[in-house]
């Protein structure tokens, strides 16, 4: 599997686009069924971006991350960390959406006539293919 450079985004917030886990592929083609506007500072005639989000959360505990994007062919897998709160620590209890975002330029990826993505979680175990 080939390694794809990608580039996270510090300002995730607003990619947010449901109260359950979601795993998007957003692009220029498909991103008004998500979002009512363009997320602020995306660029989607250069880039697609990858959406990982755990939903709602009782506490600040739960975290997602990126941690890589891996080509093969026409498959696009994307390995994410879940963090889960550590039993040892309080925190408080306020409503929070983990969610990480990823642009990737679309020349980085080889070019193929359908692209499918894969995301995983650290094990290895498949969450969704989109």
């Amino acid at each position: 599997m080939k390694p794809v450079r990608f580039r996270v985004l510090a300002n995730s917030n607003p990619w947010v686009v449901s109260d359950a886990a979601t795993y998007l592929v957003i692009t220029q083609k498909n991103w008004s069924n998500y979002y009512s506007s363009v997320p602020p500072g995306s660029d989607f005639a250069t880039y697609i971006y990858l959406v990982a989000s755990r939903g709602v959360k009782p506490n600040p505990g739960y975290r997602i991350r990126i941690m890589e994007v891996r080509q093969l062919k026409d498959t696009v897998t994307i390995k994410l960390e879940l963090k889960e709160p550590d039993p040892r620590k309080v925190y408080p209890q306020i409503i929070v959406h983990p969610v990480a975002v990823t642009e990737i330029a679309k020349g980085d990826l080889e070019p193929c006539d359908i692209l499918n993505f894969v995301f995983i979680d650290q094990k290895g175990r498949e969450l969704v293919v989109a």
